[in-house]
C-alpha cells in the first residue's frame, strides 16, 4: 500500500514507481500549501491529512490506470481544495473518512477522457461547521461519477452539501450519480444543494438527498427484535457511517465512532 502523510506543513511518504508526489510549502509563488500526485500505474493509495494550514491538492490519474484511494482527515480546523484529473479509460475510487472539527471543502472533478470513472464515498459527524462544495464536469463521452455524501450532524453541527454535475451537449453516453444524505441529531439547519445540469439527452442521471432521521419502519425493525429504540438508534449510525467501507477503514473509524455512541 502506498501513503502520503500531510502533518502540519510536513510531507511523509512511502511510494513506489507506480506515483509521483510533489509538495510545496507556502511562498511566494504559492499562496497555500501545494499537493502534487501523479498515478501512472494501478495501484492503492492511503492518504492522511492532519493540518490545519490551508492545502491545494492535485491529483492526476494517467490513461487506463485504476486506482482506489483510502483517505483519512483529521484536523481541527482545515480549508482544503481538491482538483482531478482523470484521463481516458482511468477509473478511481475514493473512500474517504473526515474526524474534524470543521471543514471547508472544495473539489472539481475533471472527466476529461473516454471511458474515465469516478467514484467517492465521503463518511463524516460534523460538530460544527462542515461545508463541501463538489462540481463534477464530465467533459468527454462515456464518462461516469458517482458521489455518495453521508454525514451525522451532532452537537453544534452545521452540515452543508453543494453537489453539482455538468453534462455538456454532444457528451453521450454519460452516468452521473449524486446519493447525498444527513442523519440531524440536533436542531440546526443542514443543507443539501444537488445540482443536475445536463445538456445531452443520452445520459443517465439521478440523485438524491435527504435530511432527518431515520425512519420508524427501521427502528421499529430493530426493536420489533428486542433492540430499545436508543440501541437501534445507534446501530443504525454506526451501520450508516461505516457501509461500503473497507474492513481496515471500518476499524480505524470503529474508534472514533465509539467516542459519542458506545
Amino acid at each position: 500500500m502506498n501513503k502520503i502523510k500531510i502533518v502540519s506543513g510536513k510531507l511523509e511518504k512511502n511510494i513506489d514507481s507506480t506515483i509521483e508526489c510533489d509538495f510545496y510549502l507556502q511562498n511566494d509563488k504559492f499562496s497555500v500549501d501545494l499537493l502534487k500526485i501523479k498515478i501512472k500505474e494501478d495501484t492503492n493509495l492511503e492518504l492522511e491529512i492532519d493540518s490545519t494550514d490551508k492545502l491545494d491538492i492535485f491529483i492526476n490519474i494517467l490513461e487506463g490506470v485504476h486506482v482506489n484511494i483510502f483517505e483519512y482527515t483529521f484536523s481541527s480546523h482545515v480549508k482544503i481544495q481538491y482538483k482531478y484529473y482523470l484521463e481516458q479509460n482511468s477509473n478511481v475510487e475514493i473512500k474517504k473518512i473526515n474526524n474534524v472539527d470543521a471543514i471547508k471543502e472544495y473539489d472539481i472533478v475533471n472527466l476529461n477522457g473516454e471511458n474515465a470513472r469516478f467514484r467517492r464515498v465521503l463518511k463524516t459527524i460534523s460538530k460544527s461547521l462542515e461545508k463541501y462544495d463538489m462540481l463534477i464536469y464530465h467533459n468527454a463521452k462515456n464518462t461516469s461519477s458517482d458521489l455518495v455524501n453521508h454525514g451525522v450532524n451532532i452537537e453544534n453541527g452545521n452540515l452543508i452539501f453543494n453537489v453539482s454535475t455538468f453534462v455538456p451537449e454532444r457528451i453521450s453516453g454519460c452516468y452521473a450519480n449524486q446519493s447525498n444524505r444527513i442523519i440531524n441529531l440536533t436542531n440546526s439547519e443542514c443543507k443539501i444543494s444537488p445540482n443536475m445540469y445536463i445538456d445531452c439527452f443520452d445520459v443517465i442521471a439521478n440523485h438524491s438527498a435527504f435530511i432527518g432521521s431515520f425512519s420508524d419502519e427501521e427502528l421499529f425493525y430493530l426493536q420489533s427484535r428486542g433492540i430499545p429504540r436508543n440501541d437501534a438508534t445507534e446501530l443504525l449510525i454506526k451501520g450508516f457511517l461505516t457501509s461500503e467501507l473497507d474492513e481496515s477503514q471500518k476499524e480505524k473509524y470503529d474508534e472514533f465512532i465509539k467516542q459519542y455512541w458506545g
